[in-house]
This record gives C-alpha cells, sequence and structure tokens, in this order.
C-alpha cells in the first residue's frame, strides 16, 4: 500500500497532460478513427495502433479531451507496475516486489510521462511483458509462454520500431543456447509473426503496399534524422532535448547517469547488474543484459537514426531496476539498503519538483480566457497553434 502510494503522488506531482507534439499526432490519428472507421494513417505516429485506437475509444466513450489522450498512457503504466508487482514477488517475495514497484513508478521518466500520450511506456510495458514472459518460460518449460512473449515483443514492434532490439538480445541468447532446447525460440517466433503478420497483413489489405509500415516509418527517420539535425556537433550548453552537449560516443552515458530522468537509478542499478551478472541468479542476469543490449542497441547501433533522448531508453531503465531492487530487499534489514532506497526517491523527487509540468501554461491559459469570455481574443501564431486543439476540444475554437 505504501508502494503504491508513493507512485500515485509521484504521478499527481508530475501531472502534464498534453504538450502539442507527439500527442497531437496520436490525437489526431484517434479522431480519425472515431469519424471514419477504419482509418489508414499517412504517418508513423498515426500507425501505432496500441495508442492510437485506445485513444479512440476513450474519444467515443468520453469525448475528445487532455484526459482521454492520457489515459491510454496511465493504464499502461498501471499495467506495467502490476506486471512487476506481481513477476518479482513470485521470484523474490514481496519486499522486493513492493521495492520494484517503487524504483519504477516513482522514476522520474516514467512519473513525469504517465500522462503524456508518447510512445514510452506502451513499448515499456509490451518488452518488459514479452522478456517476464520469457524468463517464466524458461524456468517452467511453458510452451504458451514462449509464444506469449514472441506476441508481446511483436506488440511492441508495431508499436515502435526500436523493439527489434530485444530481437538482438533473444538471438544472442538463442546462439548462447540460453533456456534449454532452441525449439522454444521458434515458438516465440510464431508469437512475433502472428501480431506483426495480423499488422502488416491489414495495412497491405488497406494501402496496397506490402511494406507499407516501412515505407512510411522511414519517411518519419528522414523527417527526423540526428544527422539532419547536426546532433553531433558538441556547442558548449545543452542541445534540443535537455541533455548536456558533449562528444557523440559520451552522450548516452550522460543521458543515463547524469540526465534529471533516471536521477542516481543507474548509479546503483548498474553495479548490481554487473554483481549479478557474475553470481547472481539468472532473472539478474537476463533483465540486466536486456538493458545492457538495448541500451546498446538504441543509442549506438542506430546512432544515426534515433535521437539520445532519455526517455527512449525507459525499458532499459526499467529492466535494470529489477535486479536492484531484489538485492535491497535481500539486505533491507541494513542501513546501507533503506539509505540506498531514500537517496534515490530524494533525488526522484527533487527531479520531478524541477521538472516542467505544464508546458503549454500559455496556450492553456488562453484556452480558459476564451471559455470565460464571448467576444473575439486575438493572439499571437505561436500560442493558437498550440491551444488550436485544446479550444476546438473545449468547443471554444472561433
Amino acid at each position: 500500500m505504501l508502494a503504491a502510494l508513493l507512485v500515485v503522488v509521484a504521478i499527481a506531482v508530475s501531472w502534464t497532460g498534453y504538450t502539442e507534439s507527439d500527442d497531437r499526432a496520436y490525437a489526431e490519428a484517434a479522431a480519425e478513427w472515431v469519424a471514419h472507421f477504419p482509418h489508414l494513417g499517412t504517418d508513423h505516429h498515426a500507425l501505432r495502433h496500441a495508442i492510437v485506437l485506445p485513444t479512440a475509444l476513450f474519444f467515443w466513450l468520453i469525448g475528445p479531451s487532455e484526459l482521454a489522450v492520457a489515459l491510454p498512457i496511465l493504464l499502461y503504466l498501471a499495467a506495467l507496475l502490476l506486471l512487476t508487482w506481481l513477476a518479482v514477488r513470485a521470484v523474490a517475495g514481496p519486499t522486493a516486489a513492493a521495492l520494484a514497484v517503487v524504483l519504477t513508478g516513482t522514476m522520474p521518466a516514467l512519473a513525469l510521462g504517465a500522462t503524456v500520450s508518447f510512445t514510452d511506456i506502451p513499448e515499456a510495458f509490451f518488452i518488459v511483458s514479452s522478456v517476464w514472459a520469457f524468463y517464466f518460460a524458461c524456468r517452467d518449460r511453458r510452451t504458451w509462454l514462449f509464444v506469449l512473449s514472441g506476441a508481446a515483443a511483436g506488440l511492441g514492434f508495431v508499436t515502435r520500431e526500436t523493439s527489434v532490439a530485444i530481437l538482438v538480445l533473444y538471438g544472442m541468447l538463442f546462439l548462447c543456447g540460453y533456456g534449454g532446447s532452441r525449439l522454444h525460440y521458434v515458438w516465440m517466433g510464431v508469437g512475433f509473426v502472428l501480431i506483426a503478420g495480423l499488422d502488416f497483413g491489414a495495412l497491405w489489405a488497406a494501402s496496397g503496399d506490402p511494406l507499407y509500415r516501412f515505407h512510411v516509418s522511414l519517411m518519419g527517420v528522414e523527417d527526423d534524422s540526428p544527422l539532419m539535425q547536426g546532433q553531433y556537433r558538441t556547442l558548449p550548453g545543452v542541445d534540443r532535448f535537455g541533455a548536456l552537449a558533449v562528444s557523440r560516443s559520451l552522450k548516452p552515458w550522460v543521458v543515463a547517469f547524469l540526465n534529471q530522468q533516471f536521477g542516481l537509478l543507474f548509479w546503483f542499478a548498474v553495479p548490481t547488474a554487473i554483481v549479478a551478472a557474475r553470481r547472481g541468479p539468472s532473472l539478474a542476469r537476463l533483465f540486466g543484459g536486456a538493458a545492457l543490449v538495448w541500451f546498446a542497441v538504441l543509442f549506438y547501433a542506430m546512432a544515426d537514426y534515433l535521437n539520445v533522448i532519455a526517455r527512449y531508453i525507459d525499458v532499459a531503465a526499467v529492466a535494470i531496476a529489477v535486479p536492484l531492487a531484489i538485492l535491497l530487499a535481500r539486505h533491507w534489514q541494513t542501513r546501507a539498503a533503506k539509505f540506498c532506497l531514500a537517496a534515490i526517491l530524494a533525488i526522484n523527487a527533487v527531479s520531478i519538483a524541477g521538472s516542467d509540468t505544464d508546458p503549454l501554461f500559455g496556450e492553456k491559459a488562453l484556452v480558459g480566457l476564451a471559455r470565460d469570455r464571448r467576444e473575439t481574443i486575438a493572439t499571437d501564431p505561436g500560442t493558437y497553434q498550440g491551444a488550436a486543439l485544446l479550444l476546438a476540444w473545449d468547443g471554444t475554437l472561433g
């Protein structure tokens, strides 16, 4: 109960809502699904159906609003935390499970992103679900869990193509013979193909292009390529994403260890994962390895096509929190374990308190003004653009 309360408080303090960023694209695509069912998206945001379709459902049920846009992400985070609680409790007991929930749910990256419609939390839910299903499938030799693991990875892939990183992990484990018979990986492939095949088939039938998703996604990459943006420049200060401007090879480490989105998590969790990889249980090695592979693939292998943004490694952060929670639970009677948790929570609180949770302050003030007044209101083009969707939802757009 205390763990749940801490998470609820963290999310309440971090409440952000609509930001006129990716969430605008998801909201517009959801509105198209409500108005013109079924709808074929024309950009990569509109093809992320695991976000767009739940948003469309809430638009249909309660009408378009900031809350309707935020609810799917909140539910994905709740599902991720519930999964973490149940899975860690089954492996290491209730104390470790509660600590894992606290470490995950109060993480600024997740708490601040819980009410913003981005892909990161849904992707984290699907990929972490896949890893957990894989772990229990290997432990219990359950074929259906291998299929479920592959299906969850497939859902992650059609939600955002960066989820291909998990296939790299499974490929390495296949070559190492991890988990016993390699036939198990065939069942994982069946689950993955079922989901990805259904998605590709539906888009093919609607567009006439069997590779429609790839072609649309490539257009998105071309429009937002790090090379096109000159991201590799190392001018003093911070980059446009708020990370310290350092050389390309160092930037991923700065994002993980010196970014307010994760606080002290990686400082404590990485040494724990390294020690666990050498002499700890297989669970710690699996989740530590998943975090490392995810980090390396997204921030190095995809360096020319993907921006180095903290929220892109939410999966790694959630994964690496598991072995840390288990270690803290084993030594919970010691002052060191309690100090470690207290330090992480304190820095998380400071990071959340220092974050901008009202990026559309002016735009939302305009909406409130328009709601209370009948006369025409003049504003600058930028504020109007940012507030346009909010004004339309509120019924005050002129």
